[in-house]
């Protein structure tokens, strides 16, 4: 999707505003962040042929119509981590970040990925967009991994002949939660 040009000035107008006030980078370097003992866990790697990226909750919001975030990233194979909050006697373990690392170097800024159709008119300092997560959980998927998703969501809705849309990940976990 292509924003308005109305959209793009607002954008600009705020854009130091959508700026994180924090060093992230600081959650895949130190072992402790805010007063949290931090792990670091690798994930694997994720696959972007396209440079188009979305995050969204895997289990409810992965649909067709979903859109990219608005600026590209690099095409290829990039690692992935995840900082995890240490259990301690107030915390359980939690993500508390999860980076894509598209180069040998540290990020210089950190910024809000943004598709181009939020309510900035109205946004003001402190505040954030971020992204659903329904069933507690995230994932960073490229535009034609999105589009692969959805076909094998049509061929399941055909071939069991019922929506399952954003019921298949409910359909999975039972699933999942029942052998254990």
């Amino acid at each position: 999707m292509i924003p308005s040009n109305e959209w793009l000035k607002t954008w600009n107008e705020k854009r130091a505003l959508l700026a994180c006030p924090n060093n992230l980078n600081d959650y895949f370097e130190e072992t402790t962040v805010a007063g949290k003992k931090i792990d670091h866990l690798e994930l694997g790697s994720v696959s972007i042929p396209t440079g188009e990226i979305l995050v969204r909750d895997p289990l409810v919001y992965i649909q067709k119509d979903a859109e990219p975030y608005l600026i590209k990233v690099p095409k290829g194979e990039f690692p992935v981590t995840a900082a995890v909050v240490v259990p301690d006697d107030e915390d359980g373990a939690r993500y508390a970040a999860v980076k894509v690392q598209f180069t040998a170097y540290d990020a210089i800024r950190f910024e809000e990925a943004l598709i181009g159709t939020e309510d900035l008119i109205d946004f003001n300092e402190g505040e954030f967009f971020g992204f659903n997560v329904d069933a507690g959980l995230a994932c960073v998927l490229d535009k034609e991994t999105l589009n692969h998703f959805c076909a094998f969501q049509d061929i399941c809705t055909i071939k069991f002949r019922k929506k399952i849309s954003s019921n298949l990940g409910r359909q999975i976990e039972s699933s999942i939660f029942a052998f254990s």
